[in-house]
């Protein structure tokens, strides 16, 4: 299953249960920019320090030299990772909608695909704790072509679908960190201070959708009817069954074997959130689902 970019079913429902608390125990803030550009970013960086210094939050600062020094970086966070530990990596640089994380001092870029791997790698050690504030143009590519057959690259990913101009940044990050970490909520934060030009993504609200539309497409209604008789018809035709109650037992385990069960829900949620949502009761996905049959 993939994520998609179609209309999200509504899961007002499930919202007092899906995760929004963060809790962080460092920043990691990655930089690289010309010379010109570094008076916004410093700005931001001058009044952030002294944040973080007074609620005692460890702050960690790089400015990347070279493509090279990413992926020894992310390798640094990886390694210095605690499980378990939720962490933010804030990438304060230029993106590039096809080319990916630009490095001012090299001129080179790190592909999309590239940053998300790195970046999975360090949220399966946090158990699904990353969270990624990019103040990157185009930083919501990083969403592009995800698959709940492996782990989230971050629990929450707050970037600019396009470009995004440094004034506003400046006008609203700091304000942004000093909401978070007094609420202690990433969605209050951001629907505060950047929901008006920034996205965001929530692996756990990303999963819980995705999965809903999985049950829309292949349980529910003619399709959900026409991919059973499919496999019983296959299953016939393999083990030769052509008895009534031969055919009856068939019936019955190729419907307990696709029906949404909780069984699966937490099946694929080990691997995409790295933990079960037993909070979720799958009945109430159906519900939904079957009530948002429009959003298809």
């Amino acid at each position: 299953m993939k994520c998609s970019f179609e209309p999200t079913p509504n899961v007002a429902p499930l919202k007092g249960i899906l995760e929004t608390s963060v809790n962080i125990n460092r920043i990691i803030w990655v930089t690289s920019l010309k010379e010109e550009e570094k008076g916004s970013s410093n700005r931001i960086t001058e009044d952030i320090i002294v944040y973080f210094k007074q609620i005692n939050l460890s702050a960690t600062f790089f400015e990347l030299e070279s493509a090279s020094d990413f992926y020894r970086i992310s390798r640094w966070v990886c390694d210095s990772s605690t499980q378990g530990v939720g962490s933010i990596i804030h990438l304060d640089m230029h993106g590039s909608r096809e080319h990916g994380l630009h490095v001012a001092r090299s001129d080179e870029y790190v592909p999309w695909p590239s940053v998300g791997k790195n970046l999975r790698m360090i949220n399966e050690i946090t158990k699904n704790k990353l969270c990624i504030i990019a103040s990157v143009c185009f930083g919501y590519h990083l969403i592009r072509n995800l698959t709940i057959l492996e782990i989230s690259p971050f629990y929450c990913l707050i970037a600019p679908e396009s470009e995004i101009f440094s004034g506003y940044i400046e006008d609203n990050i700091v304000l942004f960190y000093k909401t978070l970490f007094e609420s202690g909520d990433i969605v209050t934060a951001y629907e505060q201070h950047l929901g008006d030009r920034v996205s965001m993504f929530l692996s756990e609200r990303m999963f819980i959708t995705t999965f809903i539309r999985y049950i829309q497409k292949h349980c529910l209604g003619r399709s959900g009817k026409k991919r059973k008789e499919n496999l019983l018809t296959e299953a016939i035709k393999k083990l030769g069954v052509n008895d009534l109650e031969g055919l009856r037992k068939l019936r019955n385990n190729i419907k307990k074997s696709i029906d949404p069960n909780q069984d699966l829900l937490n099946k694929y949620s080990k691997i995409f959130l790295a933990k079960e949502m037993n909070q979720v009761d799958i009945r109430e996905l159906i519900k939904i689902a079957s009530e948002n049959k429009g959003a298809m």
